[in-house]
Formats: structure tokens, C-alpha cells, sequence
């Protein structure tokens, strides 16, 4: 359990009040990983995915997203 343990501290810090909690890559394929997660965070739903790129994705989407809060936008028009 140490590494899950590691990892869901991780998840705290940056974790606001989602309610949806994705799995992507190997880790997606291992279903005692999946629910350790999935005790750790008894009010989330822990979720697979099996999209090629899905994590990457998920950090561009992260990123902008805290670029839009944090950062006026250039006009791109």
C-alpha cells in the first residue's frame, strides 16, 4: 500500500471537490489499485479510462484551465 498511500496524499493536494475520480494507463488495468483508490476516497467515483493520450489530454485541460483563472487571455482574433 505504500505507493497508493504516496499517491493519494498527492490527489489531496491538488484535489478540490471533484467528484469524479479518473484512472488512466496500466494503472487502469489493476483492479486492486482502482479500488484502494477507491477507499481512499469513499464519496468519489473512481473511474477507468483506455483513451490513448487520455492523461496528457487531462493535464492540457488542467493547465488551461488554470491559465483562464489565473491569467488574462491573449485576443486571439
Amino acid at each position: 500500500r505504500g505507493l497508493v498511500d504516496i499517491l493519494v496524499e498527492s490527489i489531496r493536494l491538488v484535489r478540490q471537490d471533484e467528484k469524479l475520480l479518473f484512472v488512466d494507463g496500466g494503472f487502469a488495468r489493476n483492479p486492486l489499485f482502482v479500488e484502494l483508490l477507491g477507499e481512499a476516497f469513499p464519496e468519489t467515483t473512481v473511474r477507468t479510462l483506455e483513451v490513448p493520450q487520455s492523461t496528457a489530454l487531462g493535464a492540457l485541460l488542467h493547465l488551461e484551465q488554470g491559465l483562464a483563472l489565473t491569467e488574462p487571455q491573449p485576443n486571439l482574433i
